[in-house]
């Protein structure tokens, strides 16, 4: 289950292109938020002031029903599976029940002060252990397989 939705909004104005229906790029936006929040979840210092962070490696967007001005939107995150310095994200973005989009995050732990790629701190593997569900027999509409299983 992908309990409690991370991101909660309506879609605005500014989000719309030219063909009137949400562009592209705000439903990888709004799952990004979304990441952020886990991210706090899991114990992961604020990005701002953090000497460890994460960066997306590699994201791969399913879209499946457009949103339109004024749609509410709802974003519900799980923790796929991680290793020591990876971390795949599935978000279900939703208007209302409906699913309208998956975005698909690998997230890569990142060193800030020396601008390269790290491992995740013993507290960080804690907290994404704790965040992480084990398969609950429901298959996951377009999962990428990235080699982070989801524990049984």
């Amino acid at each position: 289950m992908p309990g409690e939705p991370l991101y909660h909004a309506t879609v605005e104005k500014e989000w719309i292109d030219s063909l009137g229906h949400v562009n592209f790029l705000e439903y990888q936006r709004i799952a990004d938020v979304a990441s952020e929040r886990l991210w706090l979840e899991v114990g992961g210092p604020p990005i701002a002031s953090a000497s460890l962070t994460y960066v997306i490696a590699q994201t791969h967007v399913h879209y499946l029903r457009e949103l339109r001005l004024g749609d509410p939107v709802s974003v519900e995150t799980q923790l796929i599976g991680y290793d020591a310095r990876r971390m795949h994200l599935y978000h279900s973005v939703h208007r209302r029940e409906e699913l309208v989009s998956i975005v698909q995050f690998l997230g890569l732990a990142f060193d800030l002060a020396r601008r390269r790629a790290s491992h995740w701190s013993a507290s960080m593997l804690e907290g994404l252990a704790a965040r992480t569900r084990p398969a609950d027999g429901v298959p996951l509409k377009g999962l990428v397989d990235w080699g982070l299983s989801r524990p049984a």
